[in-house]
């Protein structure tokens, strides 16, 4: 009876048609978002086994193919008894309330343990292919026993109707135990999130499974489904690896994803979990839950807030952090960075994760540069890292209502399926009051290549200078890291309204690092193509990653210029550059504007002024002139190069400007652009206002002019009228400076000179060169002297030089530089006193003069008389020289003007010696000498200094000597009696009569030297006389060298000899003995002795 029992339970399996689960499926590539409703699931009434034992109808459920669906059901056996249960004596049918009965299937791997354990439960599990149209409570269940005695074998146990109110579908959120291939499991949908991306329903969940049982569960056996109304199913992607296994009180979120063509999200649908079990992995449902998406408004993260990930069971925050917009001609670029901040307490990788940004109307563009690749990327716990994205959109796309969409790829999925929903912050802040444009002013830490760094625009100046708008910004920097952050690796850009972008340069140097802790103020500059500021410019700030070369923006900025009235220094203040961290004050100190036919020249002093603590090298600027109407014109000037400035030093910039005649004067401002070889227009670093006229006149005032070899500065030092001969001479003598720092050569000129309108010829124009130089160094001048000569009866007003270059092959084209107006009453001579010196200026004539003794010599016999005046001439130069021919002349009270003779020693001099020069001339014995004026200079000769020993033509750059008062009383003994340069003393005179009228005198001297002269230019003697009664006789000496000289030395014996009729009894008179010194044939009384007869 039993084996027949088997036997027909056996044929009864094999007559039920088995249809695997992948026939009944429809599978979809896609699912949608949903909200489902959830029941609670009333349970089948159980069938009585008798004894306590009993068999109960549990989860019943349909899985739903292209036209019918298949009843999955499992009957729950409870064995009550001490021994076992044997189930093959049993078997359950399946129909429908209306009479309809449905074949039903076992499981193969069931009907092989058909012995339930005595006090054990023991589950079978049926299928049975069914109308499409029916509902579960459509059906009812009979449990028949094996009885041959029945007329079909088989007797009803009992019959249950599933009750109306059965919904086996769990609540989304519950958590419920089921069972899988006998393994239970607690289980729930924790999450689902769906929304519409690229014209489908694209749907995330999180199914979370614990394994309550003692085996590990193969989490690659389970499948999911999205079941929409109707019963059409989607196939889900399930994030877990093959041959993943669930151990034993292991909890796991398991994310499910997929795609839906559907645009709306299906209110009732529902997630179906199966599982392939057996060897023929058949699938079977294991649980089905209601779908309830998150609401529509939170699907997408806020601006500012964090969408959660889980990575490798670690929570892990998600923020886009900043966003930039800007557009060119053709795209509008969207930037951001996504922040990823590990909040939990492991270590985890970053996945592999693809990026696109949502449009409004649901278009997707996908990142077109990431800064690195997510899976690179290792997070510790409480560590950020940042991602940078980049998006290029069309101009006619609109930027509002952007999101964007995070992906999580594999090799194996390259699609992979959502993780994060964020709405992306609009350009002036996101809806939740995120603002990623910083207000001006205001700091803010920033990130580059995850190096944090304090940073803030403390200021801007815009300038409308040439047509375009000249941009300085400072952005300060600190160093917020324990890295260095190099510096060169950031890039500037100013953003106009429409998105508009323009390149700063910035004034760093190309390697250089902002070390740990440290500030720095980084000066940016550029161009912008507009003539206004734009009230909503930005600077924004983007870094270049070294290894990538990726450029991504670190933050956007608010400008705030300054007004730019008040960029500019005002005309007399002064403003402040800054030089290498050091402040130099900056100050336009003159200008002059000078205009002629058909230009204006304006010319200016720039002086820099350290006021810092360290010394610095002035960097290279260069200099422009703007009128009102914004017109820009260079200074002729080179720039301003390597000139160090010590603290407290000034230095001074010559500018000269040349304009057109018509151009505005009014309202001149002065541009101060820094330069460099790698940056030729280089950045405005100092605006000026142009001050008026600076107030100076005569021979005061300066030139400042460009020539061929560059800029100097010409200026009349001195004019001076002197007598020469029949004629007068009029000299000016020229400075010329270098008001730079740069050596040059000397520049080609050429002198013009009215005189009360009157221009004299060229020809009879000198210019002299002071000395023999060929270049100037920076700030040193040399020395011209403009000469010509007039009649001395020409009467003159006023005099003008006027200066030029001198061009062309021979000179004789000429480019004007200036004209110097010098009134009669400005060419006074200087005065020297008798106690000072004159100073002879020239390389390799320098040399001061002092005047000495001055005396009157008479020339009896011719009735004249010579005016002399004697003088220490001491070289000044460094080496032995030719000493300088010096010119002189006397004038009179009178008015008259005589020429003198002088005396120059005509050999080379020895440095720091003096020797003894003099000048002297002739005048009638009965001429009126006093308060006589003697004016001294240097003789020139065919436009150069006259040589030592050469003839003059003319006499320049003189002085007045004050007359010493002349020593006329001849003293009464014969003492030290000075005839320069010697001194002499004659004592123990005897006289004595060598025949009756011969009269000898021997006497003692002393002869020696008043001063050590290295030279002495003219000779004197000592002349002797006796005098008796109107008879004079004479004898002259000469000192020191000669045939009847008195030698040096003392108590040398010395005799004189007078030999006339005339002094027969002369011996028996009263006479007097004189001594003179004698020049040129001229005598000076010098002392004087009476002699009685006696005394002889």
């Amino acid at each position: 009876m039993r084996l027949i029992q088997r036997t027909g339970l056996s044929l009864l399996i094999a007559s039920t048609v088995i249809m695997p689960v992948t026939d009944i499926l429809q599978p979809v590539n896609v699912f949608a978002a949903s909200s489902s409703s959830t029941a609670s699931a009333s349970g089948i009434k159980s069938f009585s086994l008798g004894g306590g034992s009993y068999a109960q109808v549990t989860d019943l459920q349909f899985l739903y193919g292209d036209s019918d669906k298949t009843a999955y059901f499992t009957v729950s056996v409870y064995n009550n008894s001490n021994s076992e249960l044997d189930f093959s004596d049993y078997w359950v049918e399946m129909w429908t309330k209306s009479g309809t009965k449905y074949t039903i299937k076992m499981n193969d791997s069931d009907a092989k343990n058909n012995k339930v354990v005595a006090k054990t439960t023991t589950e079978y599990h049926f299928t049975a292919k069914v109308n499409s149209k029916l509902s579960l409570s459509d059906f009812s269940f009979k449990l028949v026993k094996w009885d041959f005695s029945q007329p079909d074998y088989t007797r009803t146990i009992g019959q249950v109707s599933v009750p109306t109110s059965y919904n086996p579908v769990i609540a989304a959120g519950s958590a419920k135990v089921v069972k899988y291939n006998s393994q239970k499991m607690s289980s729930v949908l924790a999450s689902s999130r769906f929304a519409v991306i690229g014209g489908q329903l694209e749907g995330v969940l999180v199914y979370r499974l614990t394994n309550y049982s003692s085996q590990n569960i193969a989490l690659g056996n389970l499948n999911y489904y999205i079941k929409r109304s109707g019963g059409l199913l989607g196939k889900l992607n399930v994030d877990v690896s093959p041959d993943e296994q669930l151990a034993p009180g292991a909890t796991k979120d398991i994310q499910l994803y997929g795609s839906l063509p559907i645009t709306k999200v299906d209110p009732n649908m529902q997630l179906v979990v199966t599982g392939a079990v057996g060897e023929a992995k058949t699938e079977t449902p294991v649980a089905t839950y209601s779908i309830k998406p998150v609401i529509a408004s939170s699907i997408f993260v806020k601006p500012g807030s964090a969408e959660k990930l889980t990575i490798d069971s670690t929570p892990v925050d998600s923020k886009i952090r900043d966003v930039f917009y800007s557009r060119d001609n053709v795209t509008q670029s969207v930037s951001m960075y996504l922040n990823f901040n590990n909040k939990g307490k492991n270590s985890v990788t970053l996945p592999n994760y693809s990026y696109y940004l949502m449009t409004s109307s649901g278009s997707l563009y996908p990142a077109k540069q990431t800064q690195v690749q997510a899976s690179s990327v290792d997070l510790s716990p409480g560590i950020e890292s940042d991602q940078y994205l980049q998006f290029s959109l069309p101009l006619s796309v609109k930027s509002d209502g952007l999101k964007l969409v995070v992906r999580k790829t594999s090799d194996t999925n390259k699609k992979g399926y959502v993780v994060g929903l964020l709405q992306v912050p609009t350009q002036s802040g996101g809806q939740s009051g995120l603002n990623t444009v910083v207000p001006a002013g205001t700091g803010k830490v920033v990130k580059f290549n995850n190096l944090k760094m304090s940073s803030i625009v403390p200021r801007s100046r815009f300038n409308l200078i040439g047509g375009q708008l000249d941009a300085v910004v400072i952005y300060r920097v600190t160093n917020y890291s324990t890295e260095s952050i190099p510096l060169s690796n950031l890039n500037y850009y100013i953003k106009r309204t429409g998105g508009t972008l323009t390149k700063l340069g910035a004034e760093i140097s190309a390697d250089e690092q902002l070390a740990p802790g440290e500030s720095k103020e980084i000066l940016l500059y550029g161009a912008l193509p507009i003539t206004k500021v734009d009230p909503n410019m930005q600077l924004v700030v983007t870094g270049t990653n070294p290894d990538t070369k990726l450029e991504a923006p670190i933050a956007s900025y608010v400008v705030k210029p300054l007004p730019e009235a008040s960029t500019y220094v005002k005309a007399g203040g002064a403003g402040n550059v800054t030089v290498d961290s050091m402040p130099v004050k900056t100050q336009i100190k003159n200008a002059f504007y000078d205009q002629n036919s058909d230009t204006h020249v304006l010319s200016m002093y720039v002086n820099f002024n350290n006021s810092g603590k360290s010394t610095v090298t002035l960097p290279n600027y260069s200099y422009f002139l703007m009128t009102s109407d914004g017109a820009l014109y260079p200074t002729k000037q080179a720039p301003t190069t390597n000139v160090e400035l010590s603290p407290g030093i000034e230095r001074e910039q010559y500018l000269q400007f040349t304009l057109p005649e018509k151009a505005n004067m009014t309202g001149l401002k002065l541009i101060m652009r820094k330069t460099s070889d790698t940056n030729k227009k280089g950045y405005v670093a100092a605006l000026f206002q142009v001050p008026a006229q600076s107030q100076q006149s005569g021979t005061e005032r300066a030139i400042q002019y460009v020539t061929q070899q560059g800029l100097f500065e010409f200026s009349v030092l001195r004019a001076e009228r002197l007598a020469w001969g029949n004629e007068d001479m009029i000299n000016a003598v020229i400075s010329v400076r270098n008001p730079q720092f740069a050596t040059k050569s000397l520049p080609n000129i050429k002198a013009s000179i009215q005189l009360s309108g009157f221009t004299v010829d060229d020809k009879d124009i000198q210019l002299i060169k002071m000395d023999q130089s060929v270049a100037i160094a920076g700030g040193d001048y040399t020395l011209y002297i403009v000469s010509t000569k007039v009649p001395y009866t020409f009467a003159s007003s006023d005099i003008t030089i006027s200066l030029s270059e001198a061009a062309g092959a021979n000179g004789d084209a000429s480019t004007p530089i200036g004209q110097f107006q010098i009134a009669n009453d400005k060419m006074q001579l200087p005065v020297v006193k008798s106690t000072e010196s004159m100073s002879v200026q020239g390389v390799g004539r320098s040399a001061t003069v002092k005047i000495g003794q001055v005396g009157t010599y008479l020339d009896e016999e011719n009735d004249s008389k010579l005016l002399y005046a004697e003088f220490d001439y001491s070289s000044v130069e460094s080496r032995f020289s030719n000493p300088a021919n010096l010119q002189a002349y006397f004038k009179t009270k009178d008015g008259n003007f005589v020429q003198a003779e002088f005396l120059n020693v005509k050999d080379k001099v020895t440095p720091n010696k003096a020797s003894l020069v003099m000048a002297y001339a002739s005048f009638p014995e009965d001429y009126d000498l006093t308060d006589v004026q003697l004016v001294v200079g240097q003789g020139i000769t065919q436009n150069q200094f006259t040589p030592t020993g050469g003839t003059a033509d003319g006499m320049v750059n003189a002085v007045q000597y004050e007359m010493p008062k002349e020593q006329v009383t001849a003293k009464t003994d014969f003492e030290n009696l000075a005839i320069n340069p010697y001194k002499i003393s004659i004592r123990k005179l005897v006289s004595y009569l060598a025949d009756n009228h011969q009269i000898n005198f021997d006497f003692e001297y002393d002869l020696s030297r008043l001063v050590e002269y290295e030279k002495v230019a003219g000779t004197h003697k000592l002349v002797i006389e006796l005098v008796d009664k109107d008879n004079k006789f004479e004898q002259t000496f000469s000192l020191e060298e000669g045939d009847n000289a008195l030698k040096l030395g003392t108590t040398l014996r010395g005799s004189v000899s007078f030999d006339d009729e005339k002094l027969i009894g002369a011996m028996f008179r009263n006479t007097t003995l004189n001594i003179y010194d004698e020049f040129q044939g001229h005598k000076r009384l010098i002392a004087t002795q009476s002699r009685t007869a006696s005394g002889y």
